[in-house]
């Protein structure tokens, strides 16, 4: 069958230019693949989209701070941050500070952040025993 002819260097763009097309969009319309719109956008001499920007990583003192001073989860960072935990986890191996144990006993109101982790709800009187 051979290869599609690739489209005008003005077609592809008003789609993905002007129209603000994805290059996702632009391979279902033209039927092939992503590769290939990138390999036409770039012989078109069609600078591609630069993606969402990274966040920073917070200086190492910060990070301290956060994780080892004010004993706060990965989760909780990442929720102050903007970020998923696991990018918090890489951020503070970069940073070269450790993981605590999981586990790991934390000051402040119940286990883990987790305000009343350890009062009495529908007839248990402490959680950190069996149930019955």
């Amino acid at each position: 069958m051979g290869r599609l002819p690739m489209p005008k260097s003005e077609e592809l763009y008003e789609f993905y230019v002007t129209q603000g097309k994805a290059i996702s969009a632009l391979s279902l319309h033209y039927g092939v693949s992503k590769t290939t719109i990138s390999h036409w956008l770039e012989r078109a001499g069609v600078r591609p989209r630069k993606r969402g920007k990274r966040p920073l990583r917070p200086e190492h003192s910060i990070l301290f701070d956060l994780y080892i001073t004010q004993s706060l989860s990965t989760y909780e960072i990442a929720t102050k941050l903007g970020v998923t935990a696991s990018t918090i986890g890489k951020w503070l191996a970069a940073a070269g500070i450790k993981a605590r144990a999981a586990g790991w006993p934390r000051p402040g109101p119940g286990w883990h952040g987790r305000p009343g982790w350890a009062k009495k709800k529908k007839g248990r009187t402490d959680r950190s025993t069996t149930p019955p």
